[in-house]
């Protein structure tokens, strides 16, 4: 209804409007001040949703991983991968060490990095803790370099 309103009222030049002069917003019959401030509220918030989505995906992240990231993380979530993107793997359910270190290293850290380093050290400890735990549990029998659940060693990785 409203949307109708606006592009009749300014065509194509109702995003500009919207961002830039919100106050003709109040211009359109039925938009007064507390409507036109909810619609560039929206609009704000779906541009930050937008950016976080274009700035995922252009480093590799599936929708699915980044629509779980933004939940996550919420309007911060560009400056937290920035700043480290191994918190994916410890933070978000089904981003491993190996999918956070590909976002890493396409969006510029190094392959020798200390922070990868730590992030691989914690990866490792938190696999061999799970292990321990199945075993105890029974539930598994221990892992040794042969068998398929073994964990990838550090060495392989590229960080000793």
């Amino acid at each position: 209804m409203y949307a109708g309103r606006l592009v009749k009222a300014f065509g194509a030049a109702v995003f500009d409007v919207i961002e830039q002069t919100p106050e003709r917003l109040r211009e359109v019959e039925g938009i007064g001040a507390i409507r036109a401030r909810k619609i560039t509220s929206g609009w704000a918030d779906q541009k930050i949703i937008r950016e976080i989505m274009v700035f995922l995906h252009g480093n590799g992240v599936s929708t699915s991983r980044a629509v779980r990231i933004f939940k996550t993380y919420g309007q911060d979530a560009i400056a937290i991968v920035t700043e480290n993107p191994y918190r994916l793997a410890r933070d978000i359910r089904g981003i491993g060490f190996l999918s956070a270190d590909t976002i890493a290293q396409k969006i510029g850290i190094a392959h020798d990095s200390p922070l990868r380093a730590r992030a691989g050290r914690f990866e490792r400890w938190r696999d061999t803790r799970l292990e321990k735990t199945l075993v105890s549990r029974r539930w598994c029998t221990p892992c040794n370099e042969m068998s398929p659940c073994h964990p990838l060693g550090m060495s392989d990785l590229g960080i000793v």
